[in-house]
């Protein structure tokens, strides 16, 4: 989504990454940390032209860094240019390679002179694309997620022009029951394609007891 509001979507799918760390059993100390790279092909961060952001939890003042766990980095493809840019090489390569649209082959060819492991982004880039499962599989849980967000703005919107505060609840009971059944549409759909099941709970936020009943 090509608006401010991705800033709160990458913060959510964060925390979301953050807090399944924490299994049965465990205790605070065994949390990991998480970093969450953002590839965008729009610009976000306003009034800079930076194409890569990096941000961290520091106290106002003193600049002292609260924790390693919390890592967000924004990649903003369209600030990205060859001639003048500021990255380590490592980075920009990256900048070079999710920029690069008509002509691939011939960057790649370039990029893996210069660094090896560029093939192996290459190999998985092809791997991705050309695997229906997993890019449809992909594809079709961006689509049912738009799906459910443009939904629930509507239903948020008729909520803010003064509905009764029953029908707010059961507004919200119905947005609720929504998400829930695009879930188990799509993971219904990807146990047909025998897709992996840990895959499909990533994919759809259900649990394997979930996905294994259906």
């Amino acid at each position: 989504i090509g608006n401010q509001s991705f800033i709160y979507r990458s913060l959510y799918y964060w925390a979301k990454s953050y807090y399944t760390n924490l299994k049965s059993k465990d205790i605070y100390s065994d949390l990991t940390p998480v970093i969450s790279i953002n590839i965008l092909d729009f610009n976000l961060i306003k009034d800079s032209d930076k194409p890569h952001s990096c941000y961290f939890i520091k106290e106002l003042e003193t600049n002292h860094i609260l924790t390693n766990h919390l890592e967000i980095h924004f990649l903003e493809l369209k600030k990205f240019n060859n001639n003048n840019n500021n990255l380590y090489e490592g980075l920009s390569d990256w900048f070079k390679f999710l920029n690069s649209k008509d002509k691939l082959e011939d960057t790649m060819e370039v990029l893996v002179k210069k660094n090896p492991i560029m093939k192996e982004v290459y190999d998985e880039y092809n791997k991705f694309v050309k695997s229906n499962d997993l890019y449809n599989g992909y594809s079709n849980y961006e689509r049912d997620y738009f799906n459910v967000l443009m939904l629930n703005e509507e239903r948020i919107k008729g909520i803010e022009e003064g509905r009764e505060e029953g029908i707010k609840e059961g507004m919200q009971k119905g947005i609720e029951k929504g998400i829930k059944e695009t879930q188990i549409s799509m993971a219904k759909n990807m146990k047909i394609k025998n897709m992996d099941i840990n895959l499909i709970s990533e994919l759809t936020g259900l649990s394997i007891k979930e996905i294994e009943k259906l």
